[in-house]
């Protein structure tokens, strides 16, 4: 399952790559190796270990903050029994564009440090680690590898590797720090005790994502011992500790410092009753004046570009791709190349038309006062019914026990259908069986939906539907696609049948749903807003899981990455105190603690370090990612 999550996030992040002439290096693309320098292992004194990526030239991975897109690279480590890992040591990033997004990582090489504490003397054995990464150029492959060290070994090179590493990590910074923000700007002003010179090529890399915009680079000023950056506002709200690497060339050499800026305007602690403060790294998005705001037409942009590659990733999900491999298979046989292309924009107009009718229904709903979000339907537990006699109708279909009526068209699965109207409806059935999966990407995309206007709102989900209609779009519009497809025959009776079953299986899962609509399930700890401020108030870190009982990737998500017993002692030692929103049924409460992070649906995960600023989890998890992002929010809360 952890491979397969690997392969949806390099699908989501590099669909490009489809269209992209460059040729892909060998897989692995990047070179790990691990290094351990412990020639003796004595209690309390830290052991150094490093993994040391190598990549090709004009490939990157990501730091900590991947910038615009991207996901971070994780170190997943097992160790002798009184051995432990602390975090990594990011060293400085570099600034990487990529077709207008802004990333922040690392190209060629670099080297990762982590400190290894033995609480006890003498210990031995291998020290492992499953070092997992996303490796981008115009496309994105992610790759893992499982390294090992020995303890007590001999590595004459161990030590100046790990030393050159730690001489790139950045400096703790002695001088002062502060930042003002405000609608249009972020003014981040550094002062020391000796004067910052030239300072040529200064530049702040945040480490919270969302408060500054990531692009233009913005305005350098420097003037005796005060160095100051006007950066573009992001829209993420303000926080009172805003973190990064701050990096200029000082007296010819290029130096790092890690910057702790405080606000000049501290944000005003809400009362206990009140919801909870929103703060640090949220999605970019506009909040006010949208239209007027010159750097929101690059997140617009960026916006119907996750709707195009979230809709084109619905079509892997189990209940869509059944139609649409049976709908490509037909094509195989179409004579006309005029005929296969009316198929297949008569269904692609089915596909976006029916986003469109959801996505009005849902914004005419909102602008009536309604608290609701994507996925609403799924919360009404008659459209849950009516869902699943669809897929256990279309089980039949394909199982052969006999054919849907015309509703839609002569075969539900397009099979032998040469009407126009039949392609249109099948478009219409496959937005239908898709509504139960949000795919990675569409969550950013739709939430921007929140603060658009309506028609830039239905441009994000006009461009899902056409993401999603895009392989079938290419195959009937591009002759050399279809020939590339299996030719028709008798094998596809049995391939038919074996594709009933991922309809029937999500057929059984919405019965479950239905179930759970009907009788909702009680968790150990439910969220509320004042039960968050509780913990809050007793200083005790939170996770905040926002999920529902219909949506698919939160499923996979607490199998692979919150329920193992791993991660439940995980929680148990970091004394961490999960919280499930459940957002099955519509709650209110739980539609405005998503908006409050610029999100329309589930899943959602949140992490509050004791006393400090909530960080925001990616939406597909492994326990390394996980892990690792609460060990780095931690580690920044104790600094």
């Amino acid at each position: 399952m952890r491979r397969l999550l690997g392969v949806v996030v390099g699908l989501m992040l590099g669909a490009q790559a489809v269209f992209a002439a460059e040729a892909i290096p060998p897989s692995p693309i990047v070179h790990a190796q691990l290094v351990v320098d412990a020639p003796l292992v004595k209690k309390g004194k830290p052991v150094d270990a490093a993994v040391t990526f190598t990549m090709p030239e004009h490939w990157h991975i990501y730091w900590i903050n991947p910038g615009d897109a991207g996901i971070p690279t994780t170190l997943e480590w097992n160790l002798p029994e009184g051995l432990s890992a602390g975090a990594i040591e990011w060293p400085a990033p570099e600034r990487l564009e990529t077709s207008g997004i802004i990333n922040y990582g690392y190209s060629n090489q670099v080297t990762l440090p982590v400190k290894l504490t033995p609480a006890k003397d003498d210990i031995i054995g291998e020290v492992k680690v499953k070092a997992s990464w996303l490796v981008c150029n115009e496309s994105c492959i992610p790759e893992s590898a499982d390294l090992t060290a020995m303890l007590n070994g001999t590595n004459p090179d161990a030590a100046k590797i790990i030393a050159d590493a730690r001489a790139l990590v950045p400096q703790p910074f002695k001088g002062k720090a502060a930042f003002d923000a405000t609608a249009q700007s972020v003014t981040l002003t550094v002062t020391r005790d000796n004067p910052w010179g030239a300072a040529e090529d200064a530049r702040f890399s945040p480490v919270e994502d969302g408060l500054m915009a990531n692009a233009p680079l913005g305005e350098v000023k420097h003037v005796g011992n005060e160095l100051s950056f006007t950066l573009p506002r992001g829209t993420a709200d303000v926080i009172n500790s805003w973190h990064g690497v701050l990096s200029a060339t000082v007296d010819g050499k290029l130096q790092h410092w890690d910057i702790a800026a405080s606000n000049n305007t501290p944000v005003a602690e809400k009362p206990a009753s009140a919801e909870p403060a929103v703060e640090g790294p949220q999605e970019s998005i506009c909040v006010e004046d949208c239209d007027m705001n010159p750097t929101w037409t690059t997140h617009f942009g960026l916006a119907l570009m996750l709707a195009f590659i979230g809709g084109l990733i619905l079509n892997i999900m189990p209940c869509v791709l059944p139609i649409l491999a049976l709908k490509a298979l037909v094509k195989k046989a179409q004579a006309s190349r005029a005929a296969a292309a009316k198929q297949g924009l008569s269904y692609t107009a089915g596909v976006v038309l029916s986003f469109l009718a959801i996505a009005g229904v849902m914004l005419a709903l909102k602008a009536s006062g309604a608290a609701i979000g994507w996925g609403f339907q799924l919360q009404n537990p008659g459209f849950v019914a009516f869902l699943a006699l669809v897929m256990a109708l279309v089980s039949a279909n394909l199982l052969g026990l006999f054919e849907l009526p015309v509703l839609f068209g002569e075969k539900a699965t397009g099979v032998d259908d040469s009407k126009l109207r039949g392609s249109f409806l099948t478009g219409t059935l496959a937005v239908l069986v898709a509504t139960p999966c949000t795919a990675p990407f569409m969550a950013p995309a739709i939430g921007a939906t929140l603060v658009l206007s309506t028609g830039k709102a239905l441009a994000v989900f006009a461009m899902i539907g056409l993401g999603m209609a895009s392989p079938f779009l290419i195959i009937s519009l591009w002759p050399a696609a279809r020939r590339l497809l299996p030719k028709p025959g008798k094998w596809m009776n049995t391939f038919k049948k074996l594709l009933a079953l991922p309809m029937l299986a999500t057929c059984a899962w919405l019965c479950f749903v239905l179930y759970q609509l009907m009788m909702p399930p009680v968790h150990a700890d439910m969220y509320s807003a004042a039960r968050l401020q509780e913990l809050r108030n007793n200083g005790k870190p939170v996770l905040v899981d926002a999920t529902a009982a219909w949506c698919l990737s939160c499923k996979v998500n607490e199998r692979v990455a919150l329920k193992p017993d791993e991660m439940q002692q995980f929680f148990k030692e970091h004394h961490i105190t999960v919280l499930t929103a459940d957002w099955t049924k519509n709650d209110p409460a739980i539609t405005e603690y998503l908006a409050s992070f610029k999100r329309n649906g589930v899943p959602l995960y949140v992490y509050y370090p004791a006393n400090r600023d909530p960080v925001i989890l990616p939406q597909l998890l492994t326990p390394a990612i996980v892990r690792n992002a609460i060990i780095a929010a931690d580690t920044v809360a104790h600094e």
